[in-house]
């Protein structure tokens, strides 16, 4: 049924016809955006090593049967091993979305500033007020292995140097 306020009338009546009972009720129909909306959210690796950039796909899917002029979306990056704290990325749009329409991102993540633990991307939509998480893609950042940047080169005065740099 369309969304809206429905009556009902309702009449029992004997097999002769009298009148036993009567009743009349309101109801109301609304869209129940928790059910309508749906979310998936993938990354590439789950498992990667400081440094390296992680995609992370995000989509987003109505399956109601009103048209959303400007449904509020987040996608975020949260620390899932540390203290509760902010979330580390937060991208916040309005998107219109028409039933059956589907939405997807993918993000590019540099994970140079971020210290080795877990994470996830997270798709939440904005539903009464609040906003309702959709789905997410975890995945590990490891520490990478010490990287090693040797040059062997006769210095002044004919003695032997090793430069080393490390990462």
């Amino acid at each position: 049924a369309e969304e809206g306020e429905y009556r009902v009338h309702g009449r029992l009546l004997a097999p002769d016809g009298d009148l036993l009972a009567e009743a009349e009720t309101l109801f109301t129909v609304r869209e129940d955006l928790t059910r309508a909306l749906s979310g998936s959210v993938a990354v590439a690796d789950p498992s990667l090593e400081q440094g390296d950039t992680q995609l992370c796909t995000e989509r987003l899917r109505h399956d109601g049967t009103l048209s959303l002029d400007a449904q509020p979306v987040r996608r975020l990056l949260v620390r899932l091993d540390a203290e509760e704290g902010p979330p580390l990325q937060v991208l916040t749009e309005e998107v219109p979305l028409q039933p059956g329409d589907e939405r997807t991102w993918v993000r590019d993540l540099d994970t140079t500033a971020l210290a080795p633990g877990s994470y996830a991307c997270l798709l939440q939509a904005g539903i009464e007020g609040a906003w309702v998480s959709l789905d997410a893609g975890a995945f590990l950042l490891n520490e990478p292995p010490i990287a090693v940047d040797a040059e062997l080169g006769l210095g002044a005065g004919g003695r032997d140097r090793l430069l080393v740099r490390t990462r």
